[in-house]
C-alpha cells in the first residue's frame, strides 16, 4: 500500500499545514519520489521509524472503492467490523486496541465523535480523498489524546497551479438499487489553486437483523472543498470544508437485532479548517498558526424493549481548536553531516455536548497541550526522531507522553530497519463520564506503552519488497462496562497487545503486480480472554494486471479472518474475494464493474448483524 508514493500530511502535533517550508532551504531538499512528513521537515518514507501504510487516491480509483472502512480492511494491523447494512456504525481498530483508541484526522481536524470518543467510519465516502495514512502504535506524543493504538489521517485532494479546471463525474449502479453520483473539479492560477468535489449515494442496502426481510437504506451526502493562495512569497493561506449528511434505517435489538420499519439514525457532520504558513530565514525557520472546528448533530429513533415504546434519541457536539506551531531547519556538516529539526507547538481546544432529548444540562471541557518534535539525519544513513507532550486536562490528571523512533539504512544492500517506542493516552468520553445512567465521574484515562522493531528488505531493483513487524502493547486502566455496577469502570491489571505484520509487494512484470499480507495479534483481557472483534489471523492478496497496451485493467483482492470473537462468542472464519475491471474507452472516457463478495461468502463481522452476500456494480467515469 505505501509504495512509491507522494505523502504530505503526517504533521507533528496532528497541526497539519497544506503548504511545506519555502524558501531555499526547501528547495534543496532532494524529496525524489516518495515523501513523508513527520513533523515539517519532508523525509524519504525510508527515514521514518514509526510503522506505517499509505492507500493513495490510484488505488482507490483502480480499485473503484467508495469508502474508507472499505480500504482498510487491506491495511496490516487493522481490523473493521459494521453492524449490518451500508451506513450501520463501522468501527475500526489497530493492533488490537479499542476503536476509541484510534485518532481520526480528516485533514488535520479532529473527526472522533465526542460522546462515545470514537469515529464512526459510515459516513466516511472516498469522494475527494487523495490519500490514506495509517500511523500504527502510541502517538499521543504527536497527536494528543485518543491516539493510543494508532492514527488514521485522511487527506482530501487539493488543486493544481496554473491549470485550467479539471472536471471528473462519475456514476455508478448496482445491486440492491444502489447509486452513487459523484463530481470534482480541480485547478488554479500562479498564486492560488482549489479543489470542490461532491457525491451522492444511495442504496436499499441489505436486512441487517438475521430474521425478517425488511431492508435498511442509506442515504450519504458528502461535500467537500479546498483553497491554497500564496499572500506572498513567503505567507501561504489555506482553508478547507467537509460536509456529510447520512441518514440510515435501523432495525431494534433486544437479545439480537430484529425487522424494525420505523427506526432510523440522521447523522450531519461538519468539519473546517483555516491556516496560515509563515517561512523566514530562506525557509530555515517556518511558523503555522491553525485554527480548527468540527461539529456532529445526531437524531434518531429508538425502540425501548423494556417500555414497548419508541423513543426519540440525539446529540450535538462541537469542538474548536487553536493552535501554533515552529519549526527551526539547520544542518551540522561537520558533525556527522547532519541535518536537523526542531519543531515547538502549543494547542488549545474546547469541546461541549448537549443531549437534546434528556434533562442533562450542556457539558463543556478544555484541554491544553504543550509540545515539541524533533527529526534528525545523520550521515546520509541513520535518521532519528523524539517528541514528547505535555496535555493540561480540565477535568482529568495532566499527561506526560513520548515516543522516540529511528531508521538505519544499509547501504547497497536495500536493508532498512525500522523501530518506534511510546506512551499514549485516551480520556474518557462524555458518555463514559456523564451519562446519567450509565456514567461515572471518577473514571481516570486510559494509558498505553508500546514499541515495535522491524526489517525491510529490498530486491531486484526495488521490485520486491517485504517488511516484517513485531509489536508490542501494554494498557492500564482500560474503561470497561462492569456488569456488576451497570456503570463505566477502570479496570484493574494490564490488558497485552502483541503480534507480527508481515507485508510484501511485488512488480512481476510491467503490466501485473501482487501485493500480499498478513498480521498475527494476540490481544487479551487482565483476565486472559481474547478481546472482542479482534482477528488472531488475518490476511490479504491482491494482484493488479493491465493488458490492451494500458488501456484495460483488472483486480482481484482476497481477504481472510481467523479465531474471532464477539463478547465471548466465536465467530466462524471466513474469506472475502472481490474482482474488477475496467477499459478506458478514449482519454475521457471509462467503463468500469466490480463484483463484491464473489463466492457469496455467510458470515458475520459483528454477532448477529448480516452482512452481504455476492454484489455487482458498473459505472462510467468521465474527465474532462
Amino acid at each position: 500500500m505505501s509504495g512509491k508514493v507522494g505523502v504530505a500530511s503526517l504533521v507533528a502535533l496532528g497541526m497539519i499545514g497544506s503548504v511545506s517550508a519555502t524558501g531555499a532551504y526547501a528547495e534543496d531538499l532532494d524529496l525524489g519520489e516518495v515523501v513523508i512528513s513527520a513533523g515539517l521537515n519532508p523525509v524519504d518514507e525510508e527515514k521514518v521509524g514509526r510503522s506505517y501504510t499509505v492507500v493513495t487516491s490510484q488505488e482507490l480509483e483502480s480499485r473503484h472503492v467508495n469508502s474508507v472502512a472499505e480500504a482498510l480492511r487491506l491495511v496490516p494491523g487493522v481490523s473493521v467490523g459494521r453492524s449490518g447494512s451500508t451506513g450501520a456504525l463501522t468501527e475500526v481498530r489497530i493492533r488490537g486496541g479499542e476503536s476509541r483508541h484510534v485518532l481520526v484526522l480528516i485533514d488535520g481536524i479532529e473527526a472522533s465523535a465526542i460522546a462515545l470518543g470514537a469515529y464512526d467510519f459510515s459516513s466516511l465516502e472516498t469522494v475527494g480523498i487523495d490519500r490514506i495514512e495509517v500511523l500504527r502504535g502510541p502517538q499521543s506524543a504527536l497527536y494528543g489524546a485518543h491516539a493510543m493504538s494508532g492514527v488514521i489521517n485522511i487527506i482530501t485532494k487539493k488543486g493544481e497551479r496554473n491549470s485550467k479546471p479539471k472536471f471528473t463525474v462519475k456514476q455508478e449502479v448496482g445491486t440492491e438499487l444502489s447509486s452513487l453520483t459523484s463530481a470534482e473539479v480541480r485547478g488554479g492560477q500562479e498564486r492560488f489553486d482549489y479543489a470542490f468535489s461532491g457525491a451522492f449515494h444511495y442504496t436499499d442496502g441489505i436486512n441487517t437483523a438475521l430474521t425478517g426481510s425488511e431492508k435498511d437504506a442509506n442515504r450519504n451526502i458528502t461535500l467537500n472543498g479546498k483553497v491554497n493562495a500564496d499572500l506572498t512569497d513567503d505567507l501561504k493561506v489555506d482553508a478547507s470544508l467537509r460536509y456529510v449528511d447520512k441518514n440510515s434505517d435501523a432495525d431494534a435489538y433486544t437479545t439480537a437485532p430484529s425487522d424494525d420499519p420505523y427506526l432510523y439514525a440522521n447523522t450531519q457532520e461538519f468539519f473546517g479548517s483555516l491556516g496560515l504558513t509563515h517561512s523566514l530565514w530562506d525557509g530555515h525557520f517556518v511558523q503555522k498558526a491553525r485554527a480548527r472546528y468540527s461539529s456532529s448533530t445526531q437524531r434518531g429513533l429508538d425502540y425501548a424493549s423494556w417500555t414497548n415504546s419508541y423513543d426519540k434519541y440525539g446529540s450535538d457536539s462541537d469542538k474548536l481548536s487553536l493552535d501554533y506551531q515552529g519549526t527551526v531547519f539547520f544542518d551540522t556538516p561537520s558533525l556527522a553531516n547532519a541535518k536537523h529539526s526542531l519543531t515547538g507547538a502549543v494547542s488549545w481546544q474546547t469541546e461541549s455536548y448537549t443531549d437534546p432529548y434528556s434533562t442533562d444540562p450542556e457539558r463543556k471541557r478544555d484541554t491544553t497541550g504543550l509540545a515539541f518534535d524533533y527529526t534528525g539525519e545523520f550521515w546520509d544513513n541513520l535518521f532519528l526522531g523524539a517528541g514528547a507532550r505535555y496535555d493540561i486536562f480540565e477535568d482529568f490528571k495532566d499527561t506526560a507522553t513520548y515516543n522516540v523512533n529511528a531508521a538505519y539504512v544499509f547501504e547497497g544492500t536495500g536493508t532498512r530497519l525500522h523501530s518506534s517506542v511510546g506512551t499514549g493516552t485516551a480520556i474518557p468520553s462524555y458518555y463514559q463520564t456523564y451519562n446519567a445512567v450509565y456514567g461515572n465521574a471518577n473514571l481516570s484515562p486510559e494509558k498505553t506503552f508500546g514499541w515495535d522493531a522491524g526489517i525491510e528488505q529490498s530486491l531486484f531493483n526495488d521490485r520486491f519488497k517485504v517488511d516484517v513487524t513485531y509489536f508490542n502493547q501494554r494498557l492500564t486502566d482500560e474503561i470497561i462496562f462492569s456488569s456488576v455496577t451497570y456503570k463505566y469502570a477502570n479496570e484493574t491489571g494490564v490488558s497485552k497487545r502483541q503480534g507480527v505484520e508481515i507485508s510484501a509487494s511485488a512488480k512481476l512484470t510491467d503490466n501485473l503486480t501482487v501485493d500480499a499480507s498478513y498480521t498475527y495479534t494476540d490481544s487479551k483481557t487482565p483476565s486472559g480472554a481474547q478481546e472482542s472483534r479482534r482477528p488472531k489471523h488475518s490476511g490479504t492478496l491482491k494482484l493488479s494486471q493491465a493488458f490492451l497496451d494500458g488501456k484495460a485493467h483488472a483486480f482481484v483482492d482476497s481477504s481472510i479472518f481467523a479465531d474471532r470473537t464477539d463478547t465471548y462468542v466465536a465467530l466462524d472464519d471466513y474469506i472475502l474475494v472481490n474482482v474488477g475491471a475496467d477499459y478506458q474507452i478514449n482519454d475521457k472516457i471509462q467503463v468500469y464493474g466490480r463484483i463484491q463478495n464473489l463466492f457469496d461468502e455467510n458470515y458475520q463481522e459483528v454477532a448477529g448483524y448480516n452482512t452481504a452476500g455476492i454484489t455487482g456494480y458498473v459505472g462510467l467515469k468521465a474527465d474532462f
